[in-house]
């Protein structure tokens, strides 16, 4: 049994980071600790060139194999699994980011129809039925189970689906993978946040998270103290996840 002296905040942290592509995800993911990133979709070059130079990350794509060989769509939920499954062995890496939940979302599907003993097809190609739903969602919630109890910083980007009320005209934001899980997914999880840029011809972009909910989005925060929007930077947010300042940064302008 442990004691609350054994007890680090930091070690229960899990984000769920949501938003448009090109809004951020990845470049405020990277700046996590010692960040090690299974990539779905090779669109870190930004990201890494606002790093320090001496900062230390780790990479690994999910559609080639350590030999760079190509990995077919249906081994690629494996792939992505296994690579979750090594990483908290090395103890180099503080921080596991999955970019992005989306793409891997695909992949699982691809999986679960290639083993499991679906018989409907539809233009010879056999096609995802009803009864996959369970398995999707177990497998899915499993794998990011795994990686929350890991004693690593986890961090899960994921672009957003925009839905649309017939009735009221209202737009709410939700992660972009099928099922109703994207209406269960925040619960894994002890923050979610949705990111967005600024940017104009005269200055670099920069990037800001909303940590607090609104009817239209279903985010939260684990840190007290959290302003509703700010600039995102890790020695600010490591502070604040301390209990040494109040505020990492000013609210994003608007």
């Amino acid at each position: 049994m442990k004691t609350q002296n054994d007890y680090k905040p930091v070690n229960d942290f899990g984000l769920l980071l949501i938003g448009p592509p090109l809004s951020g995800k990845t470049t405020v993911a990277m700046q996590f600790p010692n960040p090690y990133i299974i990539s779905t979709d090779r669109k870190i070059g930004n990201a890494t060139s606002r790093l320090p130079k001496d900062k230390k990350w780790w990479f690994d794509y999910v559609d080639v194999d350590d030999a760079n060989q190509p990995v077919a769509l249906d081994k690629q939920w494996t792939r992505a699994t296994d690579l979750l499954k090594a990483a908290p062995s090395k103890p180099e890496i503080q921080t596991i980011i999955w970019d992005n939940l989306s793409d891997l979302s695909n992949m699982l599907y691809a999986h679960i129809i290639a083993n499991g003993g679906t018989k409907l097809t539809v233009g010879g190609e056999r096609v995802f039925e009803q009864q996959h739903w369970q398995p999707f969602k177990l497998l899915m919630s499993r794998a990011i189970s795994f990686a929350r109890s890991s004693g690593k910083l986890f961090v899960v980007c994921c672009h957003e689906d925009i839905e649309k009320d017939e009735v009221t005209g209202t737009l709410t934001y939700r992660p972009l993978i099928p099922g109703q899980l994207k209406n269960q997914l925040g619960g894994f999880f002890t923050d979610v946040w949705r990111t967005e840029v600024s940017a104009s011809p005269s200055q670099a972009a920069k990037y800001y998270v909303r940590t607090v909910p609104t009817p239209r989005m279903a985010l939260g925060n684990s840190i007290a103290g959290l302003p509703i929007e700010f600039e995102f930077e890790w020695s600010k947010f490591q502070a604040l996840m301390s209990g040494s300042q109040k505020e990492p940064n000013s609210a994003k302008p608007s």
